[in-house]
């Protein structure tokens, strides 16, 4: 799912099949809303805290990443 083109997810998303479910693409938007505040808190320089922001951001990427290719995993089996 994450190898996709963005039109073909948004495409794949709104067919009648389980996969991608809706597990699936949340976890991709709490993905990509981890990715904008990284960048958000990147591009504030005059923001005391935002390296920390930016970290945690990141990891917050990081953790949920995974668990969209899980919920798709599941859904196959």
């Amino acid at each position: 799912m994450l190898a996709l083109r963005l039109d073909a997810f948004l495409e794949a998303l709104a067919a009648p099949e389980p996969v991608p479910s809706a597990g699936g693409a949340a976890a991709v938007c709490a993905a990509m809303a981890g990715s904008l505040v990284a960048m958000a808190a990147r591009v504030s320089p005059a923001w005391e805290d935002g390296a920390g922001v930016a970290a945690q951001a990141q990891a917050l990427r990081a953790r949920v990443t995974p668990l969209a290719l899980a919920d798709s995993e599941a859904y196959a089996e």
